[in-house]
Formats: C-alpha cells, sequence, structure tokens
C-alpha cells in the first residue's frame, strides 16, 4: 500500500512539474497550487515524523532548517515568476529551524509539533512573498496571521 501511494504521489509531481514549466497553459495555476500543498504536507510527515521518531534535537533541526529553506526557495521561485530569492529562503530556513528548537523542549506531540512548524512556515514564506512584490501594509499580515492561528487551532483540537 505504501508502494503504491508513494508512486501516485511521485506521478502527481512529475504532472505538476510538467505543466508548471509552461507558463502560457491554462493548468499552470492549478498545478504550481498542487505542488505547494503537496510541500506542505510532505513537510508535515518530515516534522511529525521527526518527532514521533525521537529524535535529537542537533539532528531535527538541520533536517528542518534545509527543508523549509528549499520549501521556501521553490514556493518563492513560483510566485516570483522564476527568480531565485536565497537570502529570502535562508531567512526562512533559519525561522523554521529556531522555532523547532523552541518547540521540541515544549510538550507537543508529533501532530501538533508538526502543525505548528508548517504553520509558521506558510507565514514566514507568505510574507517573504508580499515583502519582495511590494513593501508590507497591515492588509499583508491577515493572510499569514490567519494560516497561523488555524495551525494553533488545530494543533489544540488534535493534541
Amino acid at each position: 500500500m505504501v508502494y503504491i501511494l508513494g508512486g501516485v504521489l511521485l506521478t502527481l509531481v512529475f504532472w505538476g512539474e510538467f505543466y508548471s514549466v509552461n507558463p502560457s497553459g491554462s493548468r499552470e495555476q492549478v498545478a504550481v497550487i498542487g505542488l505547494a500543498g503537496l510541500s506542505y504536507a510532505l513537510f508535515v510527515v518530515l516534522t511529525a515524523g521527526l518527532r514521533f521518531s525521537g529524535t535529537r534535537l542537533y539532528l531535527v533541526v538541520p533536517a528542518v532548517m534545509i527543508t523549509a529553506g528549499l520549501l521556501a526557495l521553490r514556493s518563492l521561485y513560483q510566485s516570483t515568476d522564476g527568480r531565485w530569492l536565497y537570502g529570502w529562503s535562508i531567512a526562512v530556513g533559519m525561522l523554521a529551524g529556531q522555532i523547532a528548537i523552541a518547540l521540541h523542549y515544549l510538550p507537543f506531540n508529533f501532530l501538533q509539533f508538526g502543525l505548528l512548524l508548517v504553520g509558521v512556515l506558510y507565514a514566514a514564506i507568505s510574507l517573504a512573498d508580499r515583502a519582495v512584490h511590494h513593501p508590507l501594509t497591515r492588509q499583508d499580515f491577515i493572510e499569514p496571521a490567519i494560516a497561523f492561528l488555524a495551525a494553533i487551532v488545530l494543533s489544540v483540537l488534535l493534541g
């Protein structure tokens, strides 16, 4: 069953990457949204798996930082029409690593840990994307704040 699910996910990623390369195609936006959703879901699986396995902090932090940085790099690349924003990606990765350190010492279960980290990651990427496009205003903080609060509510309900 796991092998079949992995094969289906890999096929979806290949299709998404194929359609997201063609900027004039009608399926580009659907592919970009699907790839972003899948990336965030896999980030939750990674972080929850690291917490569930009882991995030491010195192994969790680099995994979270590198994964969050790469996810931010890819998301920002898609939203800026092909500009690689390494500085913002490093900043997002560092922030996710710092939050992972803080959450590691709090009594959260594995699912709460993953949901809180993905909430922070989504909010940070969203703010970075908005900061790249224009100077930040108060309205730019609404969606990231709602996403982060939704992650907190979900982690409380599922904890």
